[in-house]
């Protein structure tokens, strides 16, 4: 899911070597770091499964270099868009793509930590809360902490439980969360929601192929206070694939990509 360009001239703030995509016909276009952490597919479906989400504030946890929000941003019902992340790296990045894109107005990357959050976070409600959690907790294989890769992947700066916390903190009782996560540690994710106080509303796994076995699993989560009753809610559970078995991309990830660039050509 790469294609480089040699435009635009890249800003002097940011590594020599960094790399830019310019993705799904002009809809994202990201400056991020040649080695070291780079986005994945993980983000796009991450902001698929957001796009449609009800209100107009939204905070991401975990921002990395900016992808998903700058995606949400295409919708213009999003008023108001932050991003958190506490790799510097990562966030000299974002500010650079929310620059190119022409929304930091709307759309403002902070550093700073989910444990102690800036006070342009702490305190304010959002409607949708989205996050790329750390997938692994530290006692999984030998790991560098000074590794972005390590440190957006592994629980070097936070845990699965801090980012639940956080998002529960900061999100309204009418919002929701939207966490993506390995489909194999959905169970560790869904005990942690519970426990932070979530309901699980949606279980969305998603598989490359038909015939594959799901790779990850979008979790959509509300706050246990906005039931209506007493009984926990049913959560509904779907799996999609990505593609066929000719490598031609299907619906829904198809037709979200084609709306973005719809969008971003407007």
């Amino acid at each position: 899911m790469t294609a480089q360009c040699d435009w635009p001239p890249r800003p002097a703030s940011l590594d020599p070597s960094s790399d830019y995509v310019e993705l799904f016909g002009g809809a994202l276009r990201c400056w991020q770091p040649r080695r070291g952490y780079r986005f994945s597919v993980d983000a796009v479906l991450l902001a698929m499964a957001a796009f449609d989400s009800h209100g107009a504030e939204v905070l991401e946890l975990g921002s990395g270099v900016g992808p998903v929000l700058l995606l949400l941003a295409l919708n213009e019902r999003f008023e108001r868009l932050v991003g958190l992340e506490i790799q510097q790296s990562l966030h000299a990045y974002a500010l650079e793509n929310a620059r190119l894109h022409g929304v930091d107005g709307r759309l403002r990357f902070l550093r700073g930590d989910l444990q102690a959050p800036p006070p342009e976070i702490e305190g304010r409600l959002f409607d949708l809360v989205v996050s790329n959690p750390p997938y692994y907790p530290l006692s999984d294989g030998h790991i560098n902490p000074l590794d972005e890769r390590a440190i957006a992947r592994h629980e070097v700066a936070c845990t699965l439980m801090d980012v639940l916390v956080c998002a529960r903190r900061c999100l309204a009782v009418t919002g929701r969360t939207i966490v993506v996560y390995p489909a194999l540690r959905a169970a560790p994710l869904l005990e942690a929601a519970s426990e932070v106080g979530f309901d699980p509303q949606r279980c969305l796994f998603v598989r490359r192929c038909r015939g594959y076995e799901p790779r990850l699993v979008l979790v959509t989560l509300t706050p246990r206070e906005a039931r209506r009753s007493r009984t926990p809610p049913r959560t509904r559970h779907a799996t999609i694939d990505l593609y066929d078995f000719d490598g031609r991309q299907l619906d829904p990830l198809a037709e979200f990509l084609h709306r973005v660039e719809s969008l971003a050509h407007r």
